[in-house]
């Protein structure tokens, strides 16, 4: 699994890898931490970044994108996690130096 998730990053299938260290987490293996914002973002997870960054609420951002609010909320609690934040400020804060 673990040369699973390293073939993948390298693949740049963020995705499929995050999934893969989910089950290894779960199951109780500890991978090494990544660097903060090591994973790329799915297109997805970028438009709600997109959105956050010009100031949109939950609630905006996802009428906007066609998602339900709470989806929205799990894109952003990945989206911390990717990038090592912890706060919507914090993601401005981010978009902004990008």
């Amino acid at each position: 699994m673990e040369q699973a998730h390293t073939q993948l990053m390298q693949r740049d299938a963020s995705r499929d890898a995050w999934r893969i260290r989910w089950f290894l987490r779960v199951h109780g293996h500890v991978l090494e931490p990544e660097a903060p914002g090591s994973l790329a973002l799915t297109p997805t997870e970028r438009r709600v970044v997109d959105r956050v960054g010009r100031g949109g609420s939950v609630r905006r951002i996802a009428e906007d994108l066609g998602l339900s609010p709470h989806t929205v909320t799990t894109h952003l609690r990945h989206v911390y996690a990717k990038l090592g934040i912890s706060s919507r400020s914090e993601l401005a804060e981010w978009v902004r130096t990008r």
